[in-house]
């Protein structure tokens, strides 16, 4: 279901579809757990889940509440972090964008 459809000055359509709010399991939460590394940042990034809550922690004090905002994608003020999948279904890397970052990955520490 398309909701609106923009065309550029190149004549590319943009089609824009409308997402359902996503409310994470517990065993959603869990597959995105983890440290992750952006080698572009030389950053970590800590996924955490407490109770029904997920939290990005960055060392020693940050820590982040995440909103669910739909499948695999999370709401922080001016922040999104969004998670990729492989043809399996497992997540296999983190985003993150804010307003002068389009994507950041991450990828797992291991």
């Amino acid at each position: 279901m398309v909701t609106a459809e923009i065309v550029d000055s190149d004549g590319e359509v943009v089609r824009y579809v409308p997402e359902t709010e996503w409310t994470p399991t517990a065993t959603d939460l869990a597959s995105f757990k983890g440290d992750w590394f952006s080698e572009e940042a030389g950053a970590t990034l800590t996924f955490v889940v407490e109770g029904d809550k997920a939290l990005m922690k960055q060392r020693p004090a940050t820590s982040l509440a995440l909103q669910p905002l739909y499948t695999d994608h999370f709401g922080v003020p001016g922040t999104v972090v969004w998670f990729t999948r492989d043809r399996t279904g497992k997540v296999n890397g983190m985003h993150v964008g804010a307003s002068r970052m389009r994507d950041m990955p991450f990828t797992r520490v291991k």
